[in-house]
């Protein structure tokens, strides 16, 4: 009996250390697996840009039209909603609704000034040199990217951030541009001593002096 008993528990045991790195193994492919459909995401995201971007400013439509279809291509691309509530933090959470949607119109019609300005210069060319998980940030992937100065042919290094499907961030050599935005927007904040209409009136006036261009449909009424 007793030797029966100790055949039982052996056998126990032995199912339970071969099965317990079978159960890795398989966690660890699906994790490999899911990473490797991120970054081929991230992948489509950044080379869907580049072909739309490239397609809409070399076209021979006026710049009204080349402007409505940049807020769409950033408004279907860029995280309006994660950056807007990240580079205003903590001012965010004492906008009203009406105040937010005004300044995600803002913002979205600064970040198509900005590629309507540099579109000549980088959208020549653009190489996808690796895509990298986050760090500390999970589903978020790093884009790696080199893209050519059209004026003097340097290589420029720029990184995208993707998350959750679309893009967070932008970094031109090394420049981290959501946080320079931030900075920027908290210095402006503190010049209008927190007043959110003051604030507003502000970048209402920054965006006038670079140039009008398409309110994106969605945002554009509070």
């Amino acid at each position: 009996m007793n030797h029966l008993l100790f055949i039982c528990f052996c056998t126990i045991l032995c199912n339970s250390i071969v099965a317990g790195p079978q159960t890795s193994k398989k966690q660890s492919s699906i994790d490999s697996a899911s990473a490797d459909a991120g970054a081929h995401s991230a992948k489509l995201l950044i080379n869907r840009l580049y072909e739309s971007a490239k397609q809409i400013t070399s076209g021979k439509t006026s710049e009204k039209t080349k402007a409505d279809q940049l807020t769409a291509l950033v408004l279907s691309i860029w995280d309006i909603d994660k950056i807007a509530s990240y580079i205003l933090f903590p001012h965010w959470k004492s906008f009203s609704n009406a105040e937010k949607t005004h300044f995600k119109n803002l913002l979205t019609q600064n970040v198509v000034r900005t590629f309507q300005r540099v579109s000549k210069k980088y959208l020549s060319s653009l190489e996808i040199a690796k895509i990298a998980p986050v760090q500390n940030k999970p589903n978020a992937y790093d884009a790696h990217c080199k893209v050519i100065n059209a004026e003097d042919g340097r290589t420029v290094d720029v990184r995208f951030q993707v998350a959750a499907g679309k893009i967070r961030n932008l970094f031109v050599e090394k420049l981290d541009l959501v946080d320079a935005k931030r900075k920027e927007y908290a210095s402006l904040m503190r010049q209008n001593r927190n007043a959110i209409p003051a604030f507003l009136k502000a970048i209402e006036g920054q965006v006038s002096k670079r140039g009008a261009t398409s309110k994106p449909a969605s945002v554009r009424k509070a």
